[in-house]
């Protein structure tokens, strides 16, 4: 059974782990993108101010890891489709 799987594993098509990789890092980018516009409504309706203070907190983190997320991008020469004002526009991440 081992010769089989091993045999069926030699042919059968995986994806390489740096496309799994870039998908992954596009994947979070567009989940960063969507925290950040819930994050936005949420501040525009908070009324407490340890809830706007912990709004602008979180809003800091996001944009951090987003910003990290966007080098890695363009270290990995990828491009995605970035959503900006309700207008489509390719980005490249190319030098």
């Amino acid at each position: 059974m081992n010769i089989i799987h091993s045999f069926v594993s030699m042919f059968s098509r995986q994806a390489p782990q740096e496309d799994i990789h870039a998908k992954n890092i596009l994947d979070e980018i567009s989940l960063i993108k969507t925290k950040m516009e819930i994050l936005d409504s949420c501040f525009n309706l908070a009324e407490d101010e340890d809830v706007v203070e912990a709004c602008i907190f979180e809003q800091k983190a996001l944009a951090a890891r987003y910003s990290h997320l966007l080098k890695l991008a363009k270290n990995m020469n990828l491009k995605t489709q970035l959503l900006r004002d309700g207008n489509n526009m390719e980005r490249s991440f190319t030098g």
